[in-house]
Formats: C-alpha cells, sequence, structure tokens
C-alpha cells in the first residue's frame, strides 16, 4: 500500500513541474532605459520577482492563463495577460509614467 502511494506521490509532483512556465524579459520607460526594482507577480497569487538593475526578470508560474502585474512607484501599474507555451516566453514590457 505504501508502495502505491509514494508513486501516486511522485506522479502528481511530476505533473505538476511539466505545467511550470517560464516567462522572462527586461522591462523599460518611455525612453528605453531599464528600470530597476519594477515588482512582477502573478495577480491573486504570492509568485513574483523584482526587475534587476538592467530591468530585467524571470518568473515561473504555473497557471496556464496568467495576469501578470507590473508594479513600480514612479510608474502606472501594468497588467498583462500571458497563455501557456511549452517553451520559455521572453517579453519587452514598456513602462509609462
Amino acid at each position: 500500500m505504501i508502495r502505491y502511494f509514494l508513486l501516486f506521490f511522485i506522479g502528481i509532483l511530476f505533473c505538476s513541474n511539466i505545467t511550470a512556465q517560464e516567462l522572462s524579459g527586461y522591462v523599460r520607460n518611455e525612453t528605453n532605459k531599464p528600470i530597476e526594482g519594477v515588482s512582477v507577480y502573478v495577480k491573486g497569487r504570492t509568485t513574483g520577482t523584482v526587475t534587476s538593475n538592467s530591468g530585467y526578470f524571470r518568473l515561473n508560474i504555473r497557471e496556464v492563463d496568467s495576469i501578470i502585474i507590473f508594479q513600480h512607484i514612479a510608474y502606472k501599474r501594468l497588467e498583462r495577460k500571458f497563455g501557456y507555451s511549452k517553451s520559455t516566453q521572453t517579453f519587452d514590457i514598456k513602462m509609462a509614467y
């Protein structure tokens, strides 16, 4: 019985890793300069990251269709919907004042 439970548990873990997807890209302002410190997160979740000094972000998500929030104190908040893809999706995000 324990053997079947372990096989079931390992199967669940394996399937959950298949659905994970990576989003990455750069956040820039209207003059194409990178924005450091932008919060990038999945709406309604605790999953998130912050952009580096070059404006780069990388975020792993598990939801098939996700709304990603880009938020910085000096810029207007952005919401972008992303669909599932089997490969890493790379984006260039522009934020306005």
